[in-house]
């Protein structure tokens, strides 16, 4: 009977995840940014030489929510509260050898899992979307749904995915996003990290957050990473915003340390 319980919810929740993903491809790639619409690449990062892929652009959204949730406890109500953590990260990537061309042909990544925690369940989903631009300007979406699916770990519990790129060349642009959401319940959720260093040159970066008006927000930049430009928006939400241009300095191969070296900027937020 367990069984005949637990399979419909999981196909349920595995129909919900991909109208989700589906609405989420469709958002994001309606987005009319002009940072991933310029397909030029700068004369100096075309040559495979110098570089093996450039980042033509990057921009991450991240968004930190808040809500009260009412539940009964023997017939006393009771407030929980709901937390979100949204992180968006698009990358728009020129591949200029076979190095990069093979680096990029398969993705890794998860769907949705859930965890109880006390009376709730958290929730965490990702989504992932690839498009490949070719040199004659033609437009190919890979369907990330067509994943092969692998179970490791006892009793196969850790479930991933991975997805190939077929007819992958090098000259291609790859416009990628990644989407990773978190609903947690009464604690706080995970701090983020903003790096401004990558494997590859950067011709143009941003980070845009917006933290919900009850948190309280607290941030350090290391190494040399930007401040974030502050305001508020018309609810009152706190908004960080910060851009960096033309980063040609990329990460070493050899004895380095990310977090001593690299521009980061770590995030943290405190529900209040």
């Amino acid at each position: 009977m367990m069984l005949l319980t637990l399979t419909p919810a999981h196909a349920d929740d595995e129909k919900k995840y991909l109208k989700f993903a589906a609405e989420l491809r469709e958002k994001v790639w309606s987005d009319d940014d002009p940072m991933f619409k310029n397909y030029n690449c700068p004369q100096q990062y075309s040559d495979p030489n110098v570089c093996s892929a450039v980042i033509l652009a990057s921009c991450t959204d991240a968004e930190v929510t808040r809500k009260s949730r009412f539940y009964m406890t023997l017939w006393i109500p009771q407030t929980s509260k709901q937390l979100g953590r949204h992180e968006l990260n698009r990358m728009l990537i020129k591949l200029n050898d076979a190095a990069a061309m093979k680096k990029f042909s398969e993705f890794d990544y998860s769907t949705f899992k859930k965890a109880r925690s006390g009376a709730f369940t958290d929730e965490h989903r990702q989504v992932l979307g690839v498009r490949v631009i070719k040199p004659d300007g033609r437009i190919v979406d890979v369907n990330t749904d067509d994943y092969m699916t692998t179970r490791e770990g006892k009793k196969d519990k850790d479930v991933s995915h991975k997805l190939a790129v077929p007819g992958l060349e090098v000259g291609d642009i790859l416009d990628i996003f990644t989407y990773d959401e978190l609903v947690v319940h009464d604690r706080n959720v995970p701090h983020f990290r903003f790096w401004f260093l990558e494997e590859y040159p950067i011709v143009k970066q941003k980070v845009r957050c917006v933290i919900d008006k009850k948190f309280t927000v607290q941030y350090r930049t290391l190494n040399g990473a930007p401040d974030f430009a502050s305001s508020l928006d018309d609810e009152g939400n706190t908004v960080l915003e910060a851009e960096v241009n033309n980063m040609n300095k990329v990460e070493p191969t050899l004895w380095y340390n990310p977090i001593e070296q690299s521009p980061v900027t770590l995030l943290y937020i405190f529900d209040t």
